[in-house]
């Protein structure tokens, strides 16, 4: 089976994409990102070539392109109110998901895609390897024009984003093209090397990934998943070794863990469990268990019985219960949610423990037996 034309990478940022693209290069491929018609726009606007443009990505700095509203309409084919407030940028990468997704894909979604297809079309010569494939129309159009596109999955990367550009795409879009980076950077990129050089060949290749493997645990949620995310989120959590380590005191206290994960973890102790299944630490990234713990997951908010469970999860976890009283101790996002949900005076029943914005809640008998009612 001989190479494609095409060829492009998806995953979370951090998963290998760049690594595997600089392949690709050495094999005759021209690297191209769907991003790069939007870098060359925000560089003409900050006056800066690509190369300052990469070095400068995560910084974090100020920037004002207010002055640059309308230059920015024209090239992306909107309409000027549309662009809206440009005067507070934090860093390069923001201005990148703000102006590529907040405003394209909202009012001109195949801008990216229709410039990328002009390119590939007029090239048809040339071989490419795209970089960052992160939306459905982006993968559509390089399969209708007969490319692979593959997926990384990194479960050590902890540095993540739940932004839409990172979330649109997962692994289940792709089949069996699923590359497991479990490996250092230079395994990573000898066991991608093998590929293509047998792929080259004719050679019969070997899947990246077992079946066996593959779990929609927490992929999508239902009501026992939400209950194990709110203990998740009132619990230690940390990823080591491509294992995701579950830490609390209250372990035994935790229900659906069975149902919901299989032969997926293994209780250690008393106050811990691991994860080993990389899809469905996967999975997992999509719920804010690692990261911005204070944020509730929209799909929680937005439905009452999963409310009640993920609430339920995190009183198990983190919830003190004696003398017909509950204490929390949480985020204050978290707990605030919890109140305004229940028409609970936050002020009046929380106290602030001076560290890290964590409160603790607390609930005397009364109100403990009238929430309990709210929750069953």
């Amino acid at each position: 089976m001989n190479l494609p034309r095409i060829i492009s990478f998806s995953g979370r940022k951090g998963s290998g994409k760049t690594e595997l693209a600089d392949v690709c290069s050495k094999y005759s491929y021209k690297v191209i990102y769907f991003a790069d018609n939007l870098k060359d726009i925000i560089c003409k606007c900050l006056d800066i070539n690509r190369d300052t443009l990469e070095k400068l990505k995560d910084k974090e700095m100020e920037f004002d392109l207010s002055n640059q509203t309308e230059y920015i309409a024209k090239e992306l084919q909107i309409n000027t109110k549309d662009v809206g407030d440009l005067s507070s940028f934090k860093s390069i990468r923001e201005i990148l998901q703000i102006l590529g997704t907040d405003i394209i894909r909202r009012y001109n979604p195949n801008w990216h895609v229709n410039k990328t297809m002009i390119h590939l079309e007029k090239n048809k010569d040339t071989k490419f390897c795209i970089g960052d494939c992160r939306f459905l129309n982006e993968k559509k159009m390089i399969e209708n024009l007969g490319g692979e596109c593959w997926f990384i999955i990194r479960p050590n990367q902890l540095n993540i984003s739940n932004h839409i550009s990172e979330t649109q795409l997962n692994w289940s879009f792709f089949n069996d093209k699923i590359i497991m980076n479990t490996m250092d950077k230079k395994d990573l990129i000898q066991k991608w090397v093998d590929y293509l050089q047998k792929r080259n060949t004719g050679i019969k290749i070997e899947s990246f990934v077992s079946n066996k493997l593959r779990s929609q645990s927490f992929l999508y949620l239902n009501e026992n998943t939400v209950y194990l995310l709110g203990f998740f989120n009132g619990s230690n959590v940390c990823i080591k070794h491509n294992v995701l380590i579950i830490e609390n005191d209250n372990v035994l206290r935790l229900k659906y863990v069975k149902d919901e994960l299989k032969s997926n973890y293994n209780i250690n102790n008393i106050n811990s469990i691991s994860i080993y299944n990389p899809f469905i630490i996967e999975n997992l990234k999509l719920w804010n268990v690692l990261n911005d713990k204070g944020k509730i997951p929209m799909i929680i908010k937005d439905n009452l019985n999963f409310t009640k469970m993920w609430i339920s999860g995190l009183i198990d976890a983190c919830g003190d219960i004696k003398n017909n009283t509950l204490t929390i101790k949480q985020n204050k996002c978290v707990l605030e949610f919890i109140c305004n949900i229940y028409n609970i005076e936050f002020e009046k029943v929380c106290e602030d423990l001076n560290c890290k914005n964590m409160y603790k809640l607390y609930l005397d008998q009364e109100m403990w037996c009238n929430f309990k009612k709210c929750l069953q």
